[in-house]
């Protein structure tokens, strides 16, 4: 796996720096990230036509065992070695497949290709125009936006920084602290008066580029979730995706006012510096308080790098050491930076957090420390 992840990474930087390799090699080299689960970034995509990355969307289902009724795609999808056809569910789908086709999707609408003319599979489309069930309406004066949930009778908006309403008046509104998180950063949702909502109504973290308006679409598209009947004291909780972009958070109502009908939208932007490097915002905590880590990865860490809780007083460097005494960890899956959640230890003591290149006798590459007290 490793030696075929290596493979992957030579034919695209020839492909992306070497002018005769423009065109079926970065197709193949992006195509094996895609089935390797590898995050995508949109330098990869740049050369790729609008027909290859509809080929590369399907790719990421092809990979859980999609069956697919179009000729042309099954013909497709049958020739290639790692294709297997099972028992496919969306369920299947992990945050880094999610990822990488909100990704594919926001680089295919922008894509001005010249191969677009040269290159084309007309019998293989994504999906089809889906008409929106809801009219988009800007709050004035505001970058958040609400959906009328009954496009007939005249609705009062709000232009509050971070609110949003979600039905009549000025009381039930959903809102957010800021409009801008860095990766995995907990994004505290709070509620006021959504009573009247029904049992099964749903937000959701989508992709801004993704058209509004039908649940269906949204249940596609979703990155992660959280049903309203679970909120705690006014407050959901969820987490930014670790690929930087702009994304709504959709509410989606399916039986008394079926539809999405409201959303907020909020930006990820990526932690800037050199890593690798570990950041804390204070370095003492009480037993098992929450931690906060803020992490910036190397582009050289393998997709199965990882950060820890080690007690101090081990030796330092050994990835194996650090993996036999590990108090609890994170995989980064690739990615860049963010911010991963943890519980300070139960036990009065000093710690590390040990961030180590991979997990196969790697090494550890850099730690941070810090106390817990009682």
């Amino acid at each position: 796996m490793k030696l075929l992840r290596f493979t992957t990474w030579i034919i695209l930087f020839m492909a992306l720096t070497t002018p005769a390799l423009l065109a079926d090699e970065i197709f193949d080299g992006v195509e094996s990230m895609v089935t390797e689960a590898v995050l995508l970034k949109r330098s990869y995509l740049k050369e790729l036509t609008k027909s290859e990355i509809k080929i590369l969307i399907e790719t990421v289902h092809a990979r859980h065992g999609k069956r697919f009724k179009n000729p042309q795609m099954n013909s497709f999808f049958r020739s290639r070695e790692w294709y297997t056809a099972g028992n496919y569910s969306k369920n299947k789908l992990n945050m880094i497949d999610k990822a990488n086709i909100n990704t594919l999707k926001s680089v295919m609408r922008k894509a001005i290709n010249s191969r677009d003319n040269e290159v084309k599979f007309s019998d293989i489309l994504y999906s089809p125009s889906i008409p929106q069930e809801r009219k988009i309406i800007n709050a004035e004066e505001s970058t958040l936006t609400t959906i009328n949930s009954t496009p007939t009778t005249e609705t009062t908006y709000s232009s509050k920084p971070f609110t949003a309403t979600v039905s009549k008046g000025n009381t039930n509104r959903i809102s957010i602290e800021k409009n801008s998180y860095i990766p995995g950063e907990k994004i505290i949702i709070h509620t006021n008066d959504i009573s009247y909502l029904d049992h099964a109504t749903w937000i959701g973290i989508i992709a801004s580029g993704i058209e509004h308006g039908s649940v269906s679409i949204n249940d596609r598209n979703d990155l992660s979730y959280k049903y309203f009947r679970n909120a705690k004291n006014g407050r959901i909780v969820m987490y930014a995706p670790f690929v930087p972009d702009n994304y709504d958070l959709r509410i989606n109502d399916k039986t008394k006012n079926p539809g999405e009908v409201g959303y907020l939208s909020f930006k990820v932007k990526g932690l800037v510096g050199k890593g690798p490097k570990l950041m804390l915002e204070k370095t003492t905590f009480r037993r098992n308080e929450e931690i906060a880590l803020r992490f910036i990865a190397d582009n050289s860490f393998d997709k199965s790098a990882w950060v820890g809780i080690v007690e101090s007083k081990y030796d330092h460097g050994s990835e194996s050491l650090n993996d036999s005494h590990d108090r609890g960890y994170k995989n980064l899956k690739l990615a860049d930076n963010g911010v991963f959640y943890f519980r300070a230890p139960s036990s009065p003591g000093r710690y590390d957090f040990r961030l180590n290149d991979n997990d196969n006798n790697g090494k550890e590459v850099t730690y941070i420390s810090f106390k817990v007290v009682r």
